[in-house]
């Protein structure tokens, strides 16, 4: 679970039934002399992530450990907007989790990990793509999928605002933390989770459950914020 922002996202009811891929990123590089802009360099075929060897490892994790093949990411909040499950982060750009390039080339302008999340490390993209394919989320087979660019139909970006978790906390006046979960597994993102699993699969168990449990708490939160017509007061646009 990020610790950063939560992303909601703006999403009609056909977005949220079909897969949402963008092209493999074989690169990605930096201009720091215009504030941190990331472009990515695109390859010729569609992910929900790109097949590194570490990201391959994650899938086969999620699909065996987390069982999310043939389930749709979406939470869908009150407003008709929604969040991502957590357990979809890695497979979901938008997101926010740090995804990695296929290709890596230190000591220059390469970056070895991007971001969708502008408050992510201050990083702005320059050239985001996006894909819906007309297969919906129940008919996937395998997170490491691949499609075809004529597979899928190139979108806009939808609108997205963000939320600190810890200001959902504040609002639903929380007795426990989201970082009081990530500093007692010592969880910084989905690999973290993914080692945790591998060296002590109880506590990786306990770990998701907890997990679970704030995001069902952070749901009924932001539902309570909308309906009291505090949304956009406590969560920024991007």
């Amino acid at each position: 679970m990020p610790e950063f922002k939560l992303a909601i996202i703006k999403m009609s009811p056909e977005m949220q039934n079909s897969i949402f891929v963008s092209p493999v990123v074989d690169s990605a590089t930096i201009d720091y002399s215009k504030t941190n802009l990331t472009t990515l360099h695109y390859g010729n075929v569609l992910v929900l992530n790109n097949p590194t060897t570490l990201d391959n490892e994650l899938a086969q994790f999620a699909q065996s450990e987390l069982n999310i093949v043939g389930t749709n990411p979406y939470l869908l909040l009150d407003n008709g907007c929604v969040i991502i499950d957590w357990k979809w982060y890695q497979f979901h750009p938008l997101s926010g989790e740090g995804r990695r390039p296929l290709y890596y080339n230190a000591g220059t302008s390469s970056r070895a990990e991007y971001s969708t999340n502008r408050f992510y490390n201050n990083g702005i993209i320059a050239n985001e793509e996006y894909f819906l394919l007309s297969t919906p989320w129940n008919n996937l087979s395998s997170l490491t999928a691949e499609w075809t660019l004529d597979e899928g139909t190139r979108i806009e970006i939808p609108e997205i605002r963000y939320i600190d978790c810890v200001k959902i906390e504040k609002y639903g006046k929380f007795e426990n933390s989201i970082n009081e979960i990530i500093h007692k597994y010592n969880i910084v993102d989905f690999p973290g989770l993914f080692k945790l699993y591998s060296d002590n699969p109880e506590m990786g168990k306990a770990c998701v459950e907890e997990f679970c449990a704030m995001q069902v708490a952070y749901v009924k939160t932001l539902n309570e914020m909308i309906n009291n017509k505090d949304f956009e007061t406590w969560t920024i646009q991007r």
